[in-house]
């Protein structure tokens, strides 16, 4: 690691797969042999919702901003897509996206890699003088203690919080 670099602090939080304190998801989840559950992963995308606000597919607008890429997608070309955070109707029990902020579907058990970056740029705004960008501070402390507290392990550093699972 080079000097200056701060590593990235790994929050686990043992070998459950419930998402505590959280009475609209099921209290409790089978194990199954994905790294992550599908209900983990909905938890996931809902504390991170209601923490940093919803989003849009365009990047002026949107309250938050995600990057996630598939197995499939690190196989054909390593590309990561990015959009603000769905909508909590964009959420449903196998998958999320397939709506107004995720145009397409992903099956949870598909997604291997998410990013949720410190800050993301609104290149070029309307809003800002003409060739001017505009950037969006995300608080991923209280993404991380959201997470913390709903059992979600993931990775947090100064630039990002993510989830890999390769």
């Amino acid at each position: 690691m080079k000097a200056g670099r701060r590593a990235a602090q790994v929050h686990r939080v043992g070998s459950t797969v419930e998402c505590m304190n959280r009475p609209d998801l099921p209290d409790a989840v089978s194990q199954t042999t994905s790294p992550m559950a599908d209900a983990q992963w909905r938890c996931f995308f809902m504390c991170c919702i209601e923490t940093l606000g919803s989003g849009s597919t365009d990047r002026e607008y949107s309250e938050s901003w995600v990057s996630w890429t598939t197995y499939q997608r690190l196989l054909d070309d390593a590309g990561y897509w990015g959009a603000g955070l769905p909508d909590p109707l964009e959420l449903d029990q196998f998958r999320v996206g397939g709506g107004q902020v995720w145009r397409t579907a992903f099956f949870y058990s598909e997604l291997a890699h998410v990013v949720v970056p410190r800050r993301f740029c609104r290149p070029y705004t309307r809003r800002a003088r003409a060739g001017a960008a505009s950037y969006r501070e995300q608080d991923l402390h209280a993404l991380s203690r959201a997470l913390d507290q709903s059992g979600i392990e993931h990775e947090f550093s100064p630039l990002a919080l993510q989830i890999r699972l390769f």
